[in-house]
């Protein structure tokens, strides 16, 4: 496999680990507009988002997209 085919597999991995964060608890944001879920559940989703954003990052930063030494 290429290098060019591996670095938007990776890009296409980064996508989707990605929406694995932002979807789940998006849903818990339109169930708190729709009032069927309450502010602590609201708060504990946002402190998760923040969490596994930053995972995401540190995940595609440090470990798929490190800087190789040549």
């Amino acid at each position: 496999m290429n290098k060019e085919v591996l670095h938007w597999l990776k890009v296409l991995l980064v996508f989707i680990l990605a929406f694995c964060v932002i979807i789940p608890n998006a849903e818990i944001w339109n169930m708190a507009t729709a009032g069927h879920t309450d502010g602590f559940h609201v708060v504990v989703s946002i402190l998760d988002f923040i969490l596994e954003g930053g995972l995401v990052f540190w995940f595609s930063k440090y470990c798929l997209f490190k800087k190789e030494d040549k």
